[in-house]
């Protein structure tokens, strides 16, 4: 794992575009202390990292644990933005509002997803259409 922080680390000081996801393994790696310890240190690079918290789905060698419940998934969510993060995703879960991108300034809704499906996109020129507010990511890719 500290090879993994060293370079989450480096290659956001290089300038490379990073995203955290943490799979939440019931029992684990869910508790609150470590959540917020990964959250904590994400923040300490930049808030601005992208950070998914994952369930865990009972498979193949791991069928002994339970899935991730929403409620934890929803906690470890509150969790990174309690601690700072500007961009915290809930994934392996469909709704509660944990998919949506909002303004870290005015916390608005500018991305709206339903799973991997973008549903609304109001960002114009990477920037809130409320608060005009630069919103972190890599845009206009493809276009």
């Amino acid at each position: 794992l500290e090879r993994v922080l060293e370079n989450v680390k480096f290659f956001w000081q290089q300038g490379v575009w990073v995203e955290v996801t943490t799979l939440l393994i019931p029992g684990l790696n869910d508790s609150d202390e470590e959540i917020r310890s990964i959250a904590d240190f994400l923040v300490s690079i930049d808030p601005n990292i992208v950070w998914h918290v994952s369930g865990f789905r009972p498979t193949y060698k791991m069928v002994d644990r339970p899935p991730t419940s929403a409620a934890r998934l929803q906690s470890a969510w509150q969790i990174g933005l309690e601690a700072g993060l500007h961009y915290v995703y809930v994934g392996n879960i469909h709704g509660g509002g944990g998919e949506d991108t909002c303004c870290p300034d005015c916390r608005k809704q500018i991305i709206t997803r339903s799973g991997f499906s973008v549903k609304n996109n109001a960002l114009i020129a990477g920037k809130c259409p409320f608060c005009s507010a630069a919103i972190a990511g890599v845009w206009g890719i493809g276009k």
